[in-house]
């Protein structure tokens, strides 16, 4: 095959080419072709297999006719024709068909070029809280951008951590030139979030931090990555005491990720006899020096102290377990709450949500009405349930010798 197109090496090809290849048989048989394709050092394409119906033979592939996606703009590629005679399989060839020369191109540097070419601050930024921010995208590149997925991420203390909410799209398809201004909203968080393995770092430092707007997803006809990102830079003075970055509780399978301890999938609860695992983590700016860790029963209690540490850092961080006493009846009004001080006495107050605590007392009785039954008789039991709970689950079984045979379950959950 001594005839190709583009020359090996040829630059600012085309992203749609054409790929064109000259061959011959001596015997006249008509030939048949498949063309691959690959990034330089990739993984091969097939662009066109043997025996393609509509066609076979051609010593051409147009991409724009035979291709569903364009080639990436300034990128290195490497193309190979196979060749055999219509019909014959590669045993034919001795196991490998005939294949050309690999050959090379680069495509030419066109294409789309969204970049995020401005963020204007609109919300103050305060702790816990959403604030606004204007974002304009414009298309700097020949060809037109689809809609963009703008996200953000919080840089601070040299770490960079994604916002859990903070995300927006551009909302419309961008031609040459053309921009588009939009709402993008980012909230700053009371503790740090852990989901899926990633953590949210979204509680905001005091004095200089960043927030890094991205798409989301490059474009792979995007012609310039690195106006991708925009850093804006954001300025908070610390009006008062510090951080609490994290105050969870949790006992058996429920967690508390405080202070609000309830959701649209389930409501914390905790059971007497047991311990609640409480965990907390604070910063400052200078140093955290006192905490108090504190709970009550009911929202007419005084708040009662379960432990308190002094401090000389400016963080803190700890795992304690509240005991709950056997006897503790069922309250829906139990909280636990944390009070932190700085080096100036500046205060900070967190406290859950109420939660509940259910009675762990569990005693029935379950006494037959006659000392035999027979067949055919009816089985009657009386059951005396002195519980702090309903019973919500009966199961009975038949029993002979050590073997026992489940025969009925009531079930019932407001209580039978």
């Amino acid at each position: 095959m001594p005839d190709h197109f583009p020359d090996d090496g040829e630059l600012n090809v085309s992203k749609t080419p054409e790929l064109r290849w000259l061959a011959h048989d001596n015997d006249g048989d008509t030939l048949d072709y498949y063309v691959t394709i690959r990034e330089t050092g990739g993984n091969w394409k097939t662009l066109r297999s043997f025996k393609d119906p509509e066609h076979q033979g051609e010593e051409i592939f147009n991409f724009s006719e035979e291709y569903y996606e364009t080639l990436k703009p300034d990128t290195s590629y490497e193309w190979q024709i196979w060749v055999r005679e219509s019909g014959r399989t590669s045993d034919y060839y001795g196991g490998e068909y005939i294949k050309s020369e690999i050959h090379s191109f680069t495509t030419s540097n066109t294409g789309a070029d969204p970049c995020i070419v401005n963020v204007e601050q609109i919300g103050e930024i305060k702790p816990d809280s959403e604030v606004l921010f204007k974002v304009t995208v414009k298309n700097n590149g020949t060809e037109s951008v689809a809609s963009q997925l703008i996200s953000t991420s919080y840089i601070k203390n040299e770490q960079e951590s994604p916002f859990w909410d903070g995300a927006a799209r551009t909302g419309t398809d961008l031609g040459p030139s053309q921009s588009v201004t939009i709402d993008l909203y980012v909230r700053f968080m009371d503790n740090i979030w852990i989901k899926n393995g990633v953590s949210y770092d979204n509680v905001l430092s005091a004095g200089t931090s960043q927030i890094r707007f991205f798409f989301a997803q490059n474009d792979e006809q995007d012609i310039d990555l690195s106006n991708n990102t925009y850093l804006q830079t954001i300025e908070y003075v610390d009006m008062g005491g510090p951080v609490l970055e994290k105050l969870y509780i949790s006992e058996h399978y429920s967690t508390c990720y405080g202070p609000k301890c309830s959701n649209s999938n389930y409501d914390f609860w905790a059971r007497a006899g047991q311990d609640i695992s409480i965990s907390i983590s604070a910063v400052d700016d200078v140093r955290i020096q006192h905490i108090i860790l504190q709970a009550k029963y009911a929202l007419s209690e005084n708040y009662q102290i379960l432990k308190e540490w002094t401090n000389d850092d400016d963080d803190f961080s700890s795992n304690t377990a509240w005991s709950i006493p056997d006897d503790t009846q069922t309250t829906d009004e139990s909280q636990i709450r944390v009070l932190l001080y700085d080096d100036q006495d500046n205060e900070t107050i967190k406290e859950t949500d109420c939660f509940s605590i259910y009675s762990n007392n569990m005693n029935s009785t379950i006494s037959p009405l006659q000392a035999i039954y027979k067949e055919g008789n009816v089985l009657t039991y009386a059951i005396s349930n002195t519980s702090d709970h309903a019973i919500s689950n009966i199961d009975v079984g038949l029993c002979l010798g050590s073997y026992c045979d489940n025969i009925i379950r009531l079930s019932d959950n407001t209580g039978l």
